[in-house]
């Protein structure tokens, strides 16, 4: 049975190369902005948030290649501090808009 992740695990001591052929539709500002406001709209009460499923293969050790979004399921709770890691920057003044770390 698959268990829930968080981006720390996942990410942690990993390098990610996004394919070529992955790049055509690659995320914009717009959908960055829109990701980060659901990050900042999760209600803090534990429960987890629906984005996607990932699925990646090792390249080599400590490496993967991030191979497709899949419209299916991924669960991902994050916690503020995990945001924090994530986006290597303290909330910035207006919390609505993107760090530079993730855009």
């Amino acid at each position: 049975m698959n268990e829930l992740k968080s981006l720390n695990a996942i990410f942690d001591g990993k390098l990610f190369r996004i394919p070529d052929y992955q790049r055509g539709y690659a995320w914009q500002q717009k959908q960055l902005t829109d990701f980060w406001n659901d990050l900042l709209n999760l209600p803090n009460d534990g429960r987890a948030h629906y984005t996607k499923e990932w699925t990646g293969r090792a390249i080599y050790e400590r490496s993967q290649e991030l191979l497709r979004f899949l419209s299916t399921r991924w669960n991902c709770k994050l916690s503020e501090e995990q945001i924090k890691e994530l986006a290597s920057v303290s909330f910035v003044e207006d919390e609505r808009q993107v760090p530079s770390a993730l855009s």
